[in-house]
């Protein structure tokens, strides 16, 4: 099970997403210019990391060691996943 995760990872990660970001980057950069598209693209990671520290702040309970469902509910006992 691990070893095909693993594979399928690695393929969403090196077929899928280079593939998509060298055809998004290249139609960006023949529209905009490359200096624009640096911009952007910057602009963009920006607004992502905010995000990204954002629903971090927000699951300050959970972490590696002790992680928390995102739709578990308080009053179940702790390592104890609820069903809905």
């Amino acid at each position: 099970m691990g070893a095909t995760m693993l594979m399928f990872l690695n393929a969403m990660y090196g077929g899928l997403g280079q593939s998509l970001g060298a055809i998004i980057g290249g139609r960006l950069q023949s529209k905009l210019g490359t200096v624009q598209t640096f911009i952007y693209s910057g602009c963009f990671d920006l607004v992502f990391v905010g995000v990204v520290i954002v629903y971090l702040s927000i699951r300050k309970s959970s972490n590696f060691r002790n992680p928390v469902p995102i739709g578990s509910s308080s009053s179940g006992s702790e390592g104890e996943l609820t069903t809905q």
